[in-house]
């Protein structure tokens, strides 16, 4: 007999939203990490990398009204520019490829904190991002992080995208690995391409 006193949770998995790169600078910025790898000794988690929008755990049971919630702010988002110049880190755990792109990230980010209460389970509050990066490795000793600083400090690196939509990534417990639950596309016009459409 179960304890009357025994709250038992809804279940709750891990959820990421993010921003993409296109397949041909994945596959750029891949054979970077796996050069990082060799350089540095430290372990690179897959070949994709995002830029992260926010990270939270919530209840399955609010998937569904979450996502219609983050296709109202897709709607409300029109697609924009991506750049990409250098690298830097956060000492002396992370290193990145740096966003000089902030302002339209961090304004989708102002949009999508207004839906904070669906991305919430319990005590646990979600996590939005306040520095748009987009992430080589993490969790690097201090010696790692030193290496990385005298290999790819001074090297170059520039490159651009369209971001045109978000994803949605959900980590289920137990599993190893987060997939792919939803795209979200970027579907507002800018003033400027509606008018240049009607004629």
């Amino acid at each position: 007999m179960s304890n009357p006193s025994q709250i038992i949770l809804p279940p709750t998995s891990e959820y990421l939203l993010v921003l993409s790169p296109d397949e041909d600078l994945q596959e750029r910025i891949g054979r970077i990490k796996q050069v990082f790898s060799e350089k540095t000794g430290a372990r690179i988690s897959g070949r994709k990398t995002h830029i992260l929008l926010a990270r939270w755990q919530g209840w399955d049971m609010q998937e569904e009204k979450l996502m219609q919630r983050l296709g109202v702010v897709a709607m409300e988002q029109y697609p924009f520019r991506i750049q990409l110049d250098g690298f830097s880190g956060f000492p002396s755990h992370t290193w990145f490829i740096q966003v000089p792109t902030r302002e339209p990230i961090l304004r989708l980010v102002s949009g999508l904190r207004k839906h904070k209460k669906w991305m919430q389970s319990g005590e646990t509050d979600p996590y939005f991002i306040h520095e748009p990066h987009l992430p080589i490795a993490r969790g690097l000793s201090p010696a790692q992080y030193e290496q990385a600083l005298q290999c790819f400090g001074p090297k170059h690196f520039h490159a651009g995208f369209l971001s045109d939509g978000m994803l949605l990534l959900k980590k289920r417990p137990g599993a190893q690995a987060y997939q792919i639950l939803k795209r979200f596309d970027f579907e507002h016009m800018p003033v400027l391409a509606r008018q240049a459409s009607l004629f």
